[in-house]
């Protein structure tokens, strides 16, 4: 599945990351207070075999945010991030082949700090994808 993918990918690149510690899926915990979410939203319909009904490659869409106390580590890691993640290309991803991935913002969208004072960020994504 997508967050799967996209999760094992990130963490296998960015080496401050490491998946259900700091790197999560799905959603985004309080704690910790410096972590990266990926996360999934609707998007753009499956392209189909023509006249089969099968579908031949997802348009899956979805969002990284990160969170963390201090700016410019922040906005390093959201660059990070983004670079691997634009940087897929005909790649397989635990055995689902990804044709590409494209950023959906041209740079990251800075949000207000959190109730705890924390920066976050966030970027958007599709992804032309096999099935999976």
């Amino acid at each position: 599945m997508l967050l799967d993918e996209i999760g094992v990918k990130v963490t296998g690149a960015v080496a401050s990351l490491t998946r259900a510690t700091n790197c999560f899926e799905g959603d985004m915990p309080d704690d910790p207070a410096n972590c990266v979410a990926i996360m999934e939203y609707s998007g753009p319909a499956p392209d189909h075999d023509l006249g089969t009904g099968v579908i031949r490659l997802e348009n899956a869409t979805f969002q990284v945010v990160v969170r963390n106390q201090t700016f410019a580590t922040g906005r390093a890691l959201v660059q990070s991030i983004h670079e691997v993640l634009v940087g897929i290309e005909n790649e397989s991803l635990s055995g689902t082949r990804y044709q590409t991935v494209m950023s959906l913002n041209s740079t990251p969208t800075t949000f207000p700090r959190d109730a705890d004072n924390r920066w976050r960020w966030s970027m958007n994504y599709q992804a032309a994808k096999d099935p999976s």
